[in-house]
């Protein structure tokens, strides 16, 4: 494990979060952790940042090196790469409640109750 994950699993510890056993640095949202309730997204370049959060204790964080001086291209980039990732996890947020409102919607029906 390089500096830069140990920094990041320091920071999700530090959080209450147990970090999943790679950090992948691909700009996709990555579930793990009980129930899949913890995500994170990490976007690789000259500086390595991203977030990461808890579905169920409710938060996010975001997360830059430590060690690197950003540009403003830098923080242009970075910014524009965690609005999107934060938008395609409210998407998949909105996709989980409507799906579980679906299949409430089923077991009422099921039920029969009238």
């Amino acid at each position: 494990m390089n500096s830069v994950e140990m920094e990041i699993t320091g920071a999700m510890r530090s959080s209450g979060i147990t970090p999943p056993d790679h950090i992948i640095f691909d700009g996709r949202i990555h579930r793990f952790g009980r129930k899949k309730s913890s995500w994170c997204v990490f976007f690789d370049g000259q500086v390595k940042a991203g977030a990461f959060g808890d579905f169920k204790l409710g938060f996010t964080e975001k997360f830059i090196e430590s060690r690197q001086t950003l540009t403003p291209m830098d923080r242009k980039r970075i910014g524009k790469a965690m609005r999107d990732a934060a938008a395609q996890g409210e998407r998949e947020l909105k996709a989980r409640y409507e799906q579980g409102a679906r299949k409430c919607a089923a077991i009422w029906e099921e039920t029969g109750d009238e």
